[in-house]
């Protein structure tokens, strides 16, 4: 069984488990621990904000939503201030949802911030340290609303080196997931714990939560604590599809376009990407739900840069955009309901393009990793999570193949997958490219071999 720790805070001993010791004595800017269930990891986060505030440190704390903060970091806030005699030192604004501790150096701010509405802490100043509950169900472009707090000096006049503190159980359907299981490439010092490693939950108690959960997945997720992605047989791509190192090979600086507009809802926007010959990502851009106008001046802009060869957009919705470049760049609507080129293989259009997406993700390796200008980061995460969660199936008659109904990937990830839309209509230009071989005849330093390969020629 595993051991304990423990830390000391106004000679009050509090017993720790591994992980959350790790986790409190870790100095690297980005920490999280991704978990199983009942790991310790809200009671950990709060008694970090604690000590931080007790040594002059203001702390921003998010959390889902304010009844989750209530049934959870409330209650151990609570817990700490009472076993550590801190309960007449400390204040809270309801109306402001803001803690203030009295320490030496004046009083350290403690402001709760919620997921769904970020923004409510633009108004904090010198923030220390950030801490994360349950940062699955965040938007890594919530980090935007983050990094503007935490400059200045703290309550002891030092200079802040901001720190992210972050916990949660994995979560197939965030995007958080595959930053997680690629945290090395991001700048994140991963823990994980399970709970077994929780001696002060029994083998009944674990028994009757994993009861609860029939789906075998999900099991391993909430129990297990399994970073989970969508690689089986039956999903668009895998995770180790994704290529990190340029390929060796090339084709001509063609530069393809695709282009995905929206139709409605908060779930659906206009999305932009653009490959350069088989390899080089030049553009993927999240237009958000803007107007045509906005979608056609930066196509426009970009195709200044780097000359778009065709620009690609499914038929529907596009309509507007078409008409507005059409006559400076050549354009070609796709119906993504429409007859496939192949009939025999695909049942729809829409399932040649998205196979045809794979393939190139997987065979041609395009390096995803470029920066400029045109470039998103964020949506190269989300452009893997789609491709690794969209399903693919046969007809039962024809035995064609068929992509899941959008529907149901919405679903499974929390949106329309417009990413991998817009960047399969630009990969379905990309020419079938071979890898360069090198040619031996007349530069063999072997004697031998050089002889033997000028006979060869002599015979032909």
């Amino acid at each position: 069984m595993t051991e304990s720790l423990e830390t000391t805070c106004n000679e009050v001993t509090i017993p720790l488990l591994p992980v959350q010791k790790e986790f409190l004595q870790a100095t690297e800017p980005f920490v999280a621990i991704c978990s199983a269930r009942a790991a310790g990891k809200t009671f950990v986060a709060v008694l970090l904000a604690i000590l931080r505030m007790l040594d002059g440190h203001r702390v921003v704390y998010f959390v889902q939503n304010l009844d989750a903060w209530r049934e959870g970091g409330e209650i151990h806030l609570r817990y700490f201030l009472h076993l550590l005699h801190l309960e007449d030192r400390w204040r809270w604004n309801g109306s402001t949802y803001t803690g203030y501790l009295k320490t030496e150096w004046g009083e350290a701010t403690f402001r709760l911030g919620t997921y769904k509405n970020p923004s409510n802490i633009r108004g904090a100043t010198e923030i220390s340290l950030v801490i994360l509950d349950e940062y699955m169900l965040s938007s890594p472009r919530m980090m935007a609303e983050i990094t503007p707090i935490c400059r200045g000096k703290d309550l002891r006049g030092r200079t802040i080196h901001p720190q992210i503190r972050a916990v949660s159980t994995p979560n197939m359907s965030s995007e958080w997931q595959l930053i997680t299981i690629e945290h090395d490439k991001h700048g994140i010092r991963l823990l994980r714990a399970k709970p077994k490693d929780n001696i002060y939950v029994t083998d009944e108690q674990r028994e009757l939560m994993g009861g609860a959960i029939f789906d075998e997945k999900l099991r391993q997720q909430e129990m297990e604590g399994e970073l989970l992605i969508g690689d089986n047989s039956t999903s668009m791509n895998a995770l180790k599809d994704f290529s990190d190192q340029p390929k060796i090979w090339t084709a001509r600086d063609f530069v393809w376009g695709g282009l995905d507009m929206a139709h409605s809802g908060d779930r659906d926007r206009h999305v932009f990407f653009a490959i350069r010959g088989d390899k080089e990502l030049l553009a993927a851009h999240d237009f958000g739900t803007c107007g045509s106008e906005d979608v056609a001046t930066w196509i426009k802009k970009f195709n200044a840069v780097y000359r778009l060869t065709c620009l690609q957009m499914d038929l529907a919705w596009s309509e507007s955009v078409f008409d507005q470049l059409k006559y400076s760049i050549p354009c070609v609507q796709v119906p993504f309901g429409g007859a496939a080129e192949d009939k025999e293989q695909y049942a729809n259009k829409r399932a040649e393009l998205l196979f045809r997406g794979a393939r190139v993700i997987r065979d041609s390796g395009i390096y995803l990793y470029n920066t400029n200008e045109f470039i998103d980061p964020s949506l190269v995460d989300e452009l893997k999570r789609e491709m690794c969660n969209i399903h693919w199936l046969q007809q039962p008659n024809s035995n064609r193949l068929l992509i899941e109904p959008k529907s149901d990937v919405r679903i499974r990830i929390g949106r329309s997958p417009d990413v991998s839309d817009a960047f399969c209509l630009a990969a379905d230009q990309v020419p079938k490219v071979e890898p360069k071989v090198k040619s031996t005849v007349g530069t063999a330093e072997d004697p031998l071999l050089k002889q033997a390969l000028e006979e060869i020629m002599e015979d032909d």
